[in-house]
């Protein structure tokens, strides 16, 4: 069994790594320009449950992101010095894992065009309790983390088909991403408690529900040998715990100023384990299934910022957040029962299959914005950030590609009647480039992460629409007085 699940990492996880539009595998832009650790409508839910006690009576929030992406990667024609030959090519073939009559097929750019939406819905509401404490309840659903992705066929081998080898119709990323999701969606409650409208203070938790469906080319020797070239496909998932709190201060009445902080643990706290099977063509017609697990870490997320209206019609944020992707050192498939990769000396344990490293960094982002009301039922607003990049090049490869980015948005909301309003607005995300030529190490690893080399020219461009709607009103609004001199 081994020796035929070693055919495949299989972890060719998730690649839609921004989908995210933040560092790693981080997707939380629900909620537009209105979506921080300040914000009193129900994505407060995520970003700072405290935010609900900042609210008034019932809000019913309905938010889409709609995303376009395009990426691509270039391998390069030279094999790297440091590889083992056997990860650049077989012996039949040329450096490159190539036969003279399919040359092309591992090196050269390949492309993905994505479109993708990600949805968000949920509802609070706050309660007052005397005149100095309210207590606050939401619940939603969202995707905070993970995305999918779908990679460009190589039209060279798409018409007619290949006679001897029919894999590199999928791309010369093949080896790494062919077509995969990793994601992680909450369904999540949360309460609140407000004091003397000074500070609001909240808990959030509910289930998470991790799911990973990759598929990827892959060789028995780990090379990108054409000759045994086959496919790897695991499909599993799992359900966890997710646990968060923050608080909101509010230190003047007129609630000019806000700062708020939010922490969100780990799903799982020590990790998720997805379980599930991993399918694999060996390339020679041969097909075999086994049950596996799939261990993978989810990261804590850290926000703070402040919001200040210097006018009542203009208001200023300044919030950041940190990610602690550093949390994420290994992916690995082992054999049922396993409860991690590693033992307490770091050394991988005999349970293991196949491990991937991972070794990524802490990503931190930084947003800033501003709103102006050219009435009480009309808002614009913009904003710019920094994303940084939370992948090292050492194991950067097509599937969890990630990046140093700078977005720039802009947008309105907009008050239909006193109960319903809308916002719309748009950001684009432009991506600095990367080139790990010689850098990947994934070719000289331990003999259970070993696979091709991941060496090449990265890059990346999105942009997204932001629609979300928001229902309120106040059944505990205090009724106004009757105007005495109607009845006179």
């Amino acid at each position: 069994m081994r020796s035929i699940i070693a055919f495949s990492t299989a972890l060719g996880v998730a690649a839609f790594a921004s989908n995210a539009n933040a560092t790693g595998l981080s997707t939380a832009r629900f909620g537009g320009e209105h979506g921080h650790p300040m914000t009193d409508n129900p994505t407060a839910i995520y970003y700072n449950p405290g935010g609900i006690g900042m609210s008034k009576g019932v809000n019913i929030f309905l938010d889409g992101n709609f995303a376009w992406r395009v990426a691509t990667f270039e391998h390069d024609e030279l094999c790297p010095a440091a590889a083992e030959p056997q990860k650049c090519g077989a012996a039949d073939t040329n450096e490159f894992g190539e036969a003279q009559d399919a040359i092309g097929s591992n090196y050269g750019k390949g492309s993905l065009t994505n479109m993708v939406a990600a949805p968000m819905l949920g509802a609070t509401v706050n309660i007052p309790i005397g005149e100095d404490y309210a207590l606050g309840y939401g619940a939603a659903f969202f995707v905070p983390f993970g995305g999918s992705s779908s990679w460009d066929k190589n039209d060279a081998y798409a018409e007619p088909p290949h006679p001897r080898y029919p894999g590199p119709v999928d791309g010369v990323q093949r080896w790494w991403a062919i077509d995969g999701t990793l994601r992680s969606l909450f369904i999540s409650n949360a309460l609140s408690f407000s004091i003397h409208d000074f500070a609001h203070i909240g808990l959030s938790g509910g289930v998470a529900i991790s799911k990973v469906n990759t598929i990827r080319a892959k060789s028995l020797d780990n090379s990108n040998n054409l000759a045994a070239e086959g496919r790897a496909w695991i499909d599993a998932d799992d359900i966890n715990a997710h646990l968060g709190g923050g608080v909101v201060l509010t230190p003047f009445r007129n609630d000019e100023l806000r700062i708020g902080f939010s922490y969100q643990m780990p799903v799982g706290v020590q990790g998720v384990t997805m379980q599930g099977t991993l399918s694999i063509n060996d390339g020679f017609g041969n097909v075999t299934e086994n049950d596996v697990e799939l261990q993978h870490v989810w990261p804590d997320v850290f926000r703070l910022g402040a919001s200040y209206k210097p006018m009542p019609e203009l208001e200023l944020r300044l919030f950041g957040d940190m990610t602690r992707w550093n949390l994420l050192e290994d992916q690995c498939i082992t054999e049922v029962g396993t409860p991690e990769c590693r033992d307490g000396e770091g050394q991988l344990v005999d349970e293991v299959i196949i491990n991937l490293p991972r070794n990524w960094n802490v990503g931190v982002g930084v947003r800033a914005g501003a709103s102006y009301w050219l009435d009480e039922n009309i808002e614009v607003f913009g904003g710019m950030s920094y994303d940084s990049n939370a992948v090292p090049d050492s194991t950067m490869e097509p599937a969890l590609m990630d990046f140093h980015d700078i977005g720039v948005s802009a947008g309105g909301r907009f008050g239909f009647t006193d109960w319903l309003a809308m916002a719309v607005s748009y950001t684009q995300l432009f991506y600095i480039p990367r080139d790990t030529t010689g850098k990947s190490e994934l070719a000289q690893q331990e003999p259970a992460s070993l696979g091709p080399d991941a060496g090449g020219k990265y890059s990346q461009m999105i942009g997204f629409l932001n629609l979300n709607f928001q229902a309120s009103f106040d059944p505990f609004a205090d009724d106004e007085p009757e105007d005495q001199t109607a009845n006179e």
